[in-house]
């Protein structure tokens, strides 16, 4: 009797700095990472705009040298929006994702970079998905799909 393997795993490896071992696995396709993803969407958005308010109520006074005299209430806001950023990630990719990418490193650049490298696959699984469904290969799929549409 034959045997057959169905694979389960649909995770997409990740690595990280040129190494070859996967850092993390992320599934684009699942209900739950969608659902994560949207809501990691809209609560960043809402976040920053509680963000930009806190800002605005800082009042930056310079001194003789130039520097803000409330340098702390300035950093304060930036650790807990960047810390927010980072329980985001670890919600969406799993536990110590936000660890392994950016090393404990306070960074709103590599933030960003993540976010739009994250974008990115999804974007492109996302298309590859659709092309498996709407691009027939071969003469008898285009003639299948034409009786589908009829």
């Amino acid at each position: 009797m034959k045997n057959y393997n169905f694979s389960t795993e649909t995770g997409i490896p990740v690595t990280l700095d040129g190494n070859t071992e996967p850092a993390f696995y992320f599934y684009p396709d699942d209900l739950d990472f969608i659902k994560k993803a949207s809501k990691l969407y809209f609560d960043l958005n809402k976040y920053s705009e509680e963000v930009a308010k806190k800002y605005k109520g800082i009042d930056i006074e310079i001194d003789e040298e130039g520097v803000p005299k409330n340098t702390n209430a300035i950093i304060s806001v930036m650790e807990e929006e960047f810390n927010m950023q980072l329980k985001a990630i670890d919600e969406l990719l799993g536990d110590g994702v936000s660890e392994k990418v950016f090393k404990g490193k306070v960074n709103f650049v590599l933030f960003s970079k993540f976010l739009g490298f994250l974008s990115q696959i999804i974007e492109e699984n996302r298309q590859s998905t659709i092309n498996n469904y709407i691009k027939p290969k071969n003469r008898a799929e285009r003639r299948a799909m034409q009786r589908v549409m009829e």
